[in-house]
């Protein structure tokens, strides 16, 4: 499980970077690519199975929840497990081991995914229990969409602004180590949408983050990048560029990093037949 890589990688005191394309399968990948580039310049590769036993097909809320906290929950539930109980976020042990953290997202910061880094809730759809959380954090800084001023470590997002350019001022401000979490959320809003366009459009602004990220990590050894999805959201085909469906999917999805995964991520990840036989 990608939880307990990202949660032993955090004792190296490194940088981490987790941009997460939300309802990005490998389908909605192949738009990004261009010859093999980008994912030809990670070292890592793997596939991540999103089923979840209580739910079967997951939402961002329970999806999100076990990349950040590694147990599997209920639909709609963020940084909680089926019981009530809160779980610790990778953000949460990230400050507790002396890392700065930071949130990005180009939709609402209370949205289901970011939440799942600093927020408990049984309802993603709460938003005052969500932004109580974020008043309360300890987090330094937060990037996304908000119509009331609750902190003033966040940069309030809108789409008239340079998502990217944001993302590049802001990293420069993260004290070393930091833990910084980037989520493109417009894909899934395209997939649900079935809208070609608009998943052309927000794919293409994904690539040049992912590109910046490429870039920091070549610069900096210190500084490692994973990209992954929290799900699969249309199920898109990209031969036929056509949707099968206007919800999010149980596909696998992808994770690459800028270093080899241990060996024992690749055992504990069944899904590796499922890629070779889908890159043939």
């Amino acid at each position: 499980m990608l939880f307990f890589i990202l949660l032993n990688l955090l004792n190296l005191q490194k940088n981490i970077i987790i941009f997460i394309g939300d309802g990005m399968g490998p389908e909605q990948m192949k738009l990004i690519e261009e010859n093999g580039y980008p994912w030809t310049s990670f070292d890592g590769f793997s596939a991540l199975d999103v089923r979840n036993p209580f739910c079967g097909v997951p939402d961002s809320a329970s999806s999100a929840t076990t990349i950040f906290s590694g147990i599997f929950t209920k639909n709609g539930m963020v940084g909680m497990g089926i019981n009530g109980k809160e779980y610790k976020t990778l953000g949460e042990i990230a400050k507790e081991k002396g890392y700065s953290v930071g949130v990005a997202t180009d939709v609402e910061i209370y949205d289901a995914t970011p939440a799942a880094l600093y927020a408990h809730s049984k309802d993603r759809h709460n938003k005052e229990e969500i932004l109580n959380f974020l008043k309360k954090s300890n987090f330094d800084l937060f990037i996304g969409k908000i119509d009331e001023k609750v902190s003033e470590k966040i940069i309030n997002f809108n789409d008239e602004m340079d998502y990217l350019k944001i993302l590049k001022n802001s990293i420069k401000k993260l004290k070393e180590p930091y833990f910084f979490l980037i989520e493109a959320g417009k894909i899934d809003w395209a997939c649900h949408d079935n809208s070609l366009e608009k998943l052309k459009k927000e794919v293409d602004k994904a690539k040049k983050i992912i590109e910046f990220l490429i870039e920091i990590s070549m610069k900096d050894k210190n500084t490692m990048v994973f990209i992954t999805a929290d799900h699969e959201t249309g199920g898109f085909d990209f031969e036929n560029l056509k949707f099968s469906t206007k919800s999010h999917t149980s596909q696998p999805v992808f994770v690459f990093s800028t270093e080899k995964f241990p060996e024992l991520l690749i055992n504990q990840i069944h899904l590796n037949q499922y890629i070779l036989n889908y890159l043939k």
